[in-house]
């Protein structure tokens, strides 16, 4: 019985892991993605069946649900994340051996959930041994059912080969044995070999079995990349360690000079340079017909010197492209690509008060679906590509997050895409033009978790880009993030798991540079020299610590001042 159960067991991971579902199920989400030929199926986040009843699979999208009763030919709709918690993203489940009707569904940074009628009604599952803060749960990669107590399930969780065992009734967590070799596993499965329970742990790069209370490496598994990947650009942006200047602090040569020497006097090679800000003002002499008619040029940088003066200093030249917080395209043919809001029948726009408490408006964005859009940005990028930058650097590649988000109409969205449909597709045909490194900024919580916030999915952004930068700041974490600790050793922790995190869920196919907090805000105003000195280099450290690649520091006023020792690895102190 164990052999046959083991057999099958292959066969129905063969069937659904190698894409059998996504071939075959008829009923699966679609969406519209670049180049817009057809229709494609909606990814898959999450596959589960049974021993018992093989024919029977649940599935994830995500954000949404659907089941098979005919092993994946046709599903059907159970459930999206409104019905069971409105901010979810599922990225784990299984289904009980014994009750059909019984499913468990893990996410990303909401804990568990349980239905026992089918995906009629859930409730959440006590769990909090894997709480991180607040409402902030550690990501379940896997759920596996133990098959000898069906109110016990195994799960998986983070990226260091984690695994614990969950009492449904009492949400008591007990943790086993963690991998050998620190990797995440990415699925679990439980077979019954004789009278033995046998757990199935699958990392990116193994299969391993655990049994007689002991990890036992099954196979070795190829790791596939992307068909984006390129080894010889991802060793182009490696370890790359450099700082922010606008390009008003650029525009002048002895000042950039005099920044330069400072980056090679602390041990970096790197330097992020504005050369189309947060205004939508494209900071040098560029040629594309829109941005003129747009009135959007402001040339005060000579990029040949500027490139001159880099090759100098032997550093690696990173265009920092803002992309869809434009005002100059947003005012652009009477606000015809901006955001639109449906209340007011007019551009959509975050009005705040300043100083003497008239509203003024805050940013302005454009909409992340017009085609058109993403040309007139990828113009500028291919320009700076053929004028010699090193690296283009994607911000504000997302929806607005704060104003009133609910009167926002997408006047262009023609495919009904979702936000992350509209990334997806801008970073497609930007690799489709663009020969150099291509990397994109996201918040630090959405390097994180695997989520659909704002359109910021590092997995699948990472599908297309060299390099991903969450901006991980200290100071943006609720202060018991992680659990009441020292501040310093908490940054040290955010960086070194948050970089192993984003490496895990993206497969490592791309490479994680965060950016460093090199400014004070808050309570942190009130360090002295010595505690922002190492609060830089704790930050750094943990990078280091981690399976990231390189950082950036980030100051709006390009003022370094935190920075008083040698940053390059051979000079840490860890």
């Amino acid at each position: 019985m164990g052999n046959y159960r083991l057999s099958l067991l292959g066969e129905l991971e063969k069937k659904i892991w190698r894409g059998w579902v996504l071939a075959k199920g008829e009923g699966l989400p679609l969406r519209w993605i670049y180049p817009f030929k057809a229709m494609e199926k909606r990814p898959l986040t999450a596959v589960a069946s049974t021993l018992a009843r093989p024919e029977q699979v649940v599935v994830a999208t995500g954000e949404e649900i659907l089941l098979s009763q005919d092993g994946g030919q046709t599903f059907r709709w159970v459930a999206d994340r409104y019905a069971i918690a409105h901010l979810s993203y599922f990225t784990a489940g299984a289904i009980s051996e014994e009750n059909p009707n019984e499913w468990i569904v893990g996410t990303s940074c909401n804990g568990f959930y349980i239905t026992r009628d089918a995906g009629k009604s859930w409730r959440a599952i006590s769990a909090a041994a894997i709480c991180l803060s607040g409402q902030y749960y550690e990501t379940i990669n896997d759920i596996a059912y133990h098959l000898s107590d069906p109110d016990k399930v195994y799960f998986a969780y983070g990226p260091h080969g984690k695994i614990a065992l969950l009492n449904i009734k009492t949400g008591f967590i007990e943790p086993i044995l963690s991998l050998p070799e620190p990797d995440g596993i990415v699925s679990l499965s439980t077979i019954k070999v004789n009278s033995d329970v046998w757990l199935i742990g699958q990392t990116p790069s193994a299969i391993w079995i655990f049994c007689n209370n002991k990890w036992l490496k099954n196979r070795t598994l190829y790791t596939g990349f992307s068909p984006y990947f390129s080894e010889p650009r991802r060793k182009k942006i490696q370890d790359k360690r450099g700082i922010y200047l606008t390009a008003w602090t650029a525009h002048n040569l002895q000042s950039l000079r005099n920044h330069f020497v400072f980056i090679k006097n602390h041990g970096m090679n790197a330097v992020v340079i504005d050369f189309k800000d947060d205004f939508g003002s494209i900071m040098y002499n560029s040629q594309v017909a829109m941005a003129r008619e747009a009135k959007a040029i402001c040339p005060i940088v000579n990029i040949e010197a500027l490139r001159t003066l880099a090759d100098e200093f032997d550093i690696h030249l990173i265009a920092r492209l803002v992309v869809f917080k434009d005002e100059k395209l947003y005012r652009y043919a009477s606000n015809r690509y901006a955001l639109w809001d449906k209340k007011r029948d007019a551009p959509w726009a975050h009005f705040i008060k300043d100083g003497t408490g008239k509203l003024v408006q805050r940013e302005y964005w454009v909409d992340i679906f017009s085609t058109q859009v993403w040309d007139y940005n990828l113009q500028i990028a291919q320009e700076l590509q053929r004028l010699g930058i090193d690296e283009i650097q994607f911000d504000y590649i997302r929806l607005p997050s704060d104003g009133p988000l609910a009167t926002i109409a997408y006047r262009h969205n023609i495919y009904e895409m979702k936000a992350i449909d509209a990334l997806e597709s801008f970073l497609k045909r930007a690799r489709a033009v663009l020969s150099l490194p291509i990397s994109v900024n996201v918040f630090g919580y959405n390097g994180w978790f695997l989520t659909n916030a704002l359109g910021q999915n590092i997995q699948r952004l990472a599908l297309y880009v060299d390099a991903i930068s969450p901006m991980t700041y200290p100071s943006h974490y609720h202060t018991k993030f992680l659990g009441t600790m020292p501040y310093l050793k908490r940054a040290n922790l955010l960086y070194k798991i948050g970089s192993d995190r984003a490496a895990f869920y993206t497969k490592e196919q791309t490479c994680i540079r965060q950016y460093v907090q090199a400014f004070l805000l808050g309570p942190e105003r009130k360090f002295s020299k010595e505690t922002y000195s190492n609060y830089i280099k704790e930050q750094i450290a943990g990078v280091y610590s981690s399976k990231g690649s390189g950082f950036l520091l980030w100051n709006a006023s390009n003022n370094y001042y935190m920075v008083k020792q040698d940053l390059a690895p051979s000079h840490l102190w860890y």
